[in-house]
């Protein structure tokens, strides 16, 4: 994926947004001209003849002792196939002004600085042919719901194979099919010939996440879904520790997630950013998982539990970081609410509007840039009881939860990370939180044993 770069704190307005600045739009490097045909059946590409290419070869290809003459094309594809792809279509508008799709298996990307992506269709194809007299290109990376969306853009036509797809005019003029699990507008800055497909390098201009679920696969001949279970960030050189831990950890959170069917999120603060390095799901394969490896900014209220065992004046500080200018009794209210976090070892997150629209956008950070610019924190958000609410005294009360959080501490009680449930639904029981809190906690003191007490 794209990284994240040019990030910062603003506030505007008594707002403050964490906001990533973006290149300005490039203009389109022209393609070179040719004719394309597309050989599409039920989403599976089919070879095509090739012809004179874009560049020649300046070397003759080396010789390799024992090598077939020949592979035959089926043989290719079933091999091939083994490799588990996305599915993407690739949308635009011709010099008509028609929309025009095609789907593909190879989109990825290339470069973070600057942003590329690629993807490699075939050159006979008719309806790349029209893609490539578009101004800019939308890469609709589809869901796994939308397997009929596939197929009907993946047939042979033009403009009517858009008949019965929902989709809409993006602010750039791509069409935007709707339900995607994510989406990448660039505009082609390079062609390059290879074999009987071309390799299109594309310079992104805008790029964010969609509303559907998890992403389309393609496998083996067929279709299916991806399924989260156990996720673990991929290693970088400040994050060997946390790591490790996540591996030790690894078995009491996936037996947790399964008895409690939620999502099990380990998160741990690395350079003064809060990272989730792994995420642990038995049974919500249907449910985004939550993105890995994305840091953001030690400020209330991400990461209270952490927060709660600090000292007062880094107390002070994470408030500040995200509400500059809180009065001194909402402060007050704040240190009273860590401080009961600290003595109960676990905090609890009811939903809330303004938390379900920041959760969007965090989720959103996966991508490494937003596409509308800022992740709101607001008044609401202030409110200490956002991360620090109490649970009915009835048994029976319905509650709409979002998070229930618990630190993992080390040899001298400093929290070393924490573990956070997601996944209630839209109406848990007081009494049904209260026993995930208990199962929690005692996952909690098992981790401890295993990873911060070897």
């Amino acid at each position: 994926m794209i990284g994240m770069q040019n990030r910062a704190l603003r506030t505007s307005g008594g707002q403050t947004v964490l906001f990533y600045r973006k290149e300005p739009p490039t203009r389109r490097v022209p393609a070179q001209d040719g004719h394309r045909h597309e050989s599409c059946r039920r989403g599976t590409m089919q070879p095509a003849r090739a012809r004179p290419g874009l560049r020649e070869a300046q070397e003759e290809p080396m010789s390799i002792p024992g090598e077939s003459a020949s592979i035959a094309p089926e043989v290719f594809r079933q091999v091939l196939g083994q490799y588990p792809t996305g599915v993407t279509a690739i949308t635009g508008l011709d010099a008509s002004g028609d929309p025009v799709a095609m789907v593909v298996g190879t989109f990825s990307s290339v470069s973070l600085d600057p942003p590329l992506v690629s993807f490699m269709p075939t050159r006979t194809s008719q309806s790349y042919a029209r893609l490539l007299t578009a101004d800019v290109l939308r890469a609709n990376v589809l869901s796994m719901e939308q397997e009929s969306v596939c197929r009907t853009l993946a047939r042979p036509g033009g403009a009517e194979k858009f008949s019965g797809v929902e989709w809409d005019p993006s602010p750039l003029g791509t069409p935007m099919l709707r339900g995607a699990s994510a989406w990448v507008e660039f505009t082609i800055q390079e062609r390059i010939e290879a074999g009987d497909h071309d390799i299109v390098i594309g310079r992104v201009v805008d790029l964010g996440v969609g509303s559907g679920g998890l992403p389309l696969l393609f496998l083996g001949g067929g279709y299916g879904r991806y399924t989260a279970h156990s996720r673990i960030m991929p290693t970088t050189a400040d994050s060997l520790t946390q790591i490790r831990w996540a591996e030790a950890a690894k078995p009491e959170l996936e037996h947790l997630s399964e008895k409690l069917g939620l999502e099990v999120v380990f998160a741990s603060l690395i350079d003064d950013a809060i990272v989730q390095v792994a995420s642990f799901d038995a049974t919500r394969s249907n449910a985004r998982p939550h993105p890995l490896g994305v840091r953001l900014p030690l400020g209330a209220p991400m990461g209270a539990p952490i927060i709660a065992s600090a000292s007062e004046p880094a107390r002070r500080a994470w408030l500040a970081r995200s509400f500059p200018g809180l009065s001194e009794n909402l402060v007050q209210q704040h240190l009273v609410a860590l401080d009961r976090i600290r003595e109960r070892g676990w905090a609890l997150n009811l939903m809330s509007e303004s938390l379900t629209e920041a959760d969007r956008s965090l989720r959103a950070l996966d991508d490494g840039r937003l596409s509308w610019g800022s992740v709101p924190l607001d008044e609401q958000l202030s409110d200490p009881r956002t991360y620090s609410a109490e649970l009915p005294s009835d048994p029976t009360t319905r509650i709409r939860v979002r998070s229930v959080s618990s630190p993992v501490r080390g040899p001298h009680g400093d929290p070393l990370f924490y573990l956070t449930l997601f996944g209630y639904g839209e109406a848990a029981t007081s009494d049904s939180v209260q026993h995930s809190i208990d199962d929690l906690l005692t996952t909690v003191r098992a981790v401890e044993g295993t990873v911060a007490h070897p």
